[in-house]
């Protein structure tokens, strides 16, 4: 199964949220899961980078920890949001869904894994360069050009592993090669939906619980979009051709 010639939809973040609110309970609690692995790394590095009392350039340890903790809890998280991708692709197909599904992940979770591993060192080292530096600049920098170098490319290729049981590099390729020419329109339209998935916390902390599933479910959508199937078209055989009568 190809990507077919598609274009990213312009109502993306509306159709993603009734997506989201017809499983709601399903998409907050698989959503939530990959969230808080991220977030509580960033907890454990602030804990420890005030024990040891970092408060310019910080010591080697402080730096290496803050490396290991970020990709590993990034990689986890990256990995279980990844499923919720798919909950969106198989919702979307009419099948059923469950968080269980998310850990699942049609058996390719090693793949998945890997990839955010991939991705997430990148991360972390931008990450590590500013503890170590005390220039959070050069993380905001890093994150950013990988943001738009490589998400852009490569944010379909989770779930093509999964859904395509593909492996990594395969995979990688195939979502490069669906969003040629569409990068920077990709690119956009995930930044907004990041920006709405986000917006709950403007209207009530509580409220983001309910519009942070929208930019993974966007997602899905885009890869249903471009790697669905195409139905076939009808074969239209000629009408026969009278024969010929003396007159």
């Amino acid at each position: 199964m190809g990507p077919a010639p598609r274009i990213i939809r312009p109502r993306l973040i509306d159709n993603a949220w009734r997506v989201t609110k017809s499983d709601l309970g399903t998409y907050i609690v698989s959503t939530l899961l990959g969230v808080l692995l991220s977030v509580g790394a960033g907890v454990l590095v602030l804990v420890y980078t005030a024990a040891r009392g970092a408060v310019n350039a910080a010591p080697l340890d402080v730096v290496i920890v803050d490396f290991v903790l970020n990709v590993l809890a990034g990689t986890a998280s990256m990995t279980v949001l990844a499923g919720v991708s798919w909950l969106a692709v198989r919702q979307l197909r009419g099948e059923p869904i469950s968080i269980g599904m998310v850990f699942q992940q049609n058996g390719m979770i090693g793949q998945v894994a890997l990839f955010s591993l991939i991705i997430n060192i990148i991360m972390g080292v931008g990450s590590a360069i500013s503890v170590a530096t005390a220039q959070p600049t050069i993380n905001l920098v890093v994150v950013v050009v990988t943001m738009v170098m490589l998400y852009s490319r490569y944010f379909l290729t989770p779930v093509i592993i999964i859904d395509q049981r593909k492996p990594v590099s395969e995979a990688a390729i195939m979502s490069d090669q669906a969003l040629a020419g569409k990068r920077f329109q990709a690119w956009l339209a995930m930044f907004l939906c990041a920006l709405v998935s986000g917006l709950g916390v403007l209207l009530c902390v509580v409220g983001i619980l309910f519009t942070m599933p929208i930019l993974y479910v966007a997602v899905g959508i885009v890869y249903h979009d471009f790697f669905r199937p195409v139905a076939p078209q009808p074969i239209v055989s000629e009408a026969p051709v009278a024969p010929a009568t003396g007159s």
